[in-house]
């Protein structure tokens, strides 16, 4: 089997080198240059531009710009003189132009090596001369008279491609890039390239009823209208800015989009999603969130190649349905116990949900609904540590509606704060504390979590003792939960027993 084996590769090398080994006359003399926007391309079965083969056209008497990918890979390449195997190949494409006086932004990109001369190849204005995947890049040059374009082309191994256009500058008006949409509507500023900094204008998308778009930008390779100018299809970034005002509740975010993309709800500081750092394809991502007030929403997106599409919808999920009357948790050095009640059975599942920064979250425990057992517990193990948690609780009806509860923060409870007396309370309590307190509040619950008082405290000095009154002493019996909250954040909780 092993002699049939050796026999069939070199059966197949001879046949590979016999093939490449035909007779054939290469057509072209390897200097003349294109003209008429048609490029002449001096094709050559090697690297380095050796083993001339024959040479092929590219471009049209309209339009300079062209994008080929030889037929894709593993095949052969017709050429005027002998065909090229698409493997480890090199093309040098030659094409003399006359400009008319003005600014012009050429792009070149390959997969592999590309580099771009206007000077018959003396110097390069663009040379991204490495093996990679398909990568572009742009130059912005004065052009006026006649030039000796040459676009050179090295093809490594598998994908191949090459891509060049030209495009006579156009100059936008000056605009405030940092200018938000407001009321559903999204200020998109359009670039040529990825790094945002050659701006060709502005568009608008949504509509006064809705923010949801979706944008194909007219196809791949094509010219897409701003205010000011046009913006090559291929190559190019776009970002999207809203400001919008949005009610107490729970919102769900979908991003679509080929390529790249990137979505803020904090005006670019953070990314809920993001696509940024991947390839091409055309992907969606989601994003959950509880939003209240206004928020500066961010939508970048990058086109690399190909086709191209960006959009974005928002829903709105229904927000502490009324099967959820409690929400609360307290946190101490092993751990934070999280309490819920509910108040009907029309409920599937809980899903308790944790994050370090607000906005983020992912599943802690996914808890089935107990049919007549309304008060819930739960007890999350994590280490302690100065920073805050948050939670939120994801409500599942027996339906399938999605609800949330507000988002809680809770810090390390503080060591040295003390309520005293906690039996027998009568119209008044102490709060001793070893630490500074600021913008603290003491709040008096029910066992189910409701509140009934709310008692501001302001900023407590170190050492400090404080009274507390309560006003509704008197209609109080049994037992209660006293929190006590700084700076936004739950860091005592106690039960006590009014007499």
């Amino acid at each position: 089997m092993l002699k049939n084996l050796m026999l069939t590769v070199c059966l197949t090398v001879i046949f590979k080198n016999q093939t490449h080994s035909q007779a054939c006359t290469p057509l072209g003399n390897q200097t003349t240059f294109g003209t008429g926007n048609t490029w002449i391309g001096y094709v050559y079965n090697h690297l380095g531009f050796l083993g001339y083969m024959g040479y092929i056209n590219v471009g049209s008497s309209a339009d300079p710009s062209f994008e080929t990918d030889f037929g894709g890979p593993y095949g052969m390449i017709p050429t005027n003189g002998c065909s090229v195997d698409a493997e480890s190949f090199s093309v040098r494409f030659k094409l003399e132009k006359a400009f008319t006086p003005g600014y012009y932004e050429l792009i070149a990109a390959g997969d592999d090596r590309v580099r771009l001369s206007i000077d018959g190849g003396s110097t390069w204005l663009i040379n991204n001369w490495v093996f990679n995947d398909f990568n572009s890049s742009t130059a912005t040059v004065f052009l006026s008279g006649t030039y000796q374009l040459v676009l050179e082309y090295e093809e490594g191994a598998h994908n191949n491609k090459v891509y060049f256009s030209v495009q006579e500058q156009c100059v936008p008006a000056i605009a405030d890039l940092n200018e938000y949409g407001t009321s559903n509507q999204w200020r998109g500023y359009l670039y040529s390239g990825s790094t945002f900094s050659n701006y060709k204008g502005w568009v608008v998308e949504g509509s006064p009823t809705s923010l949801n778009f979706t944008q194909s930008f007219g196809g791949a390779n094509t010219l897409y209208s701003t205010s000011d100018c046009q913006v090559q299809t291929d190559f190019f970034s776009t970002r999207y800015r809203l400001r919008q005002n949005f009610p107490f509740g729970s919102y769900t975010f979908t991003v679509s989009g080929d390529d790249k993309y990137r979505f803020s709800i904090d005006g670019g500081s953070n990314w809920v999603i993001d696509r940024w750092n991947y390839n091409t394809g055309n992907t969606s991502r989601t994003y959950t969130t509880n939003l209240n007030g206004v928020y500066d929403l961010v939508l970048e997106y990058y086109e690399k190649d190909g086709s191209n599409s960006i959009g974005i919808s928002r829903s709105t999920n229904l927000v502490l349905a009324s099967h959820l009357i409690n929400f609360s948790g307290a946190r101490d050095a092993s751990g934070a116990v999280i309490k819920w009640s509910v108040d009907n059975d029309n409920t599937s599942y809980f899903d308790l949900e944790r994050s370090g920064d607000g906005v983020n979250f992912i599943s802690v425990k996914n808890i089935p609904f107990y049919r007549q057992t309304f008060n819930y517990s739960f007890k999350d193990l994590i280490a302690a540590s100065g920073e805050p948690l948050y939670y939120r609780l994801k409500v599942v009806s027996s339906a399938g509606e999605i609800s949330y509860s507000r988002t809680i923060s809770l810090h390390s409870q503080i060591k040295g704060i003390k309520f005293f007396p906690t039996f027998d309370v009568g119209q008044s309590l102490s709060l001793s504390n070893e630490s500074i307190l600021s913008n603290a509040q003491v709040i008096l619950k029910d066992l189910f979590g409701r509140d009934i008082e709310r008692i501001k405290l302001n900023s407590l000095s170190a050492g400090q003792t404080t009274q507390i009154s309560f006003r509704h002493f008197f209609q109080l019996h049994g037992w209660y939960l006293l929190e006590l909250i700084s700076d936004g954040s739950i860091i005592k909780t106690q039960k006590i027993y009014f007499k």
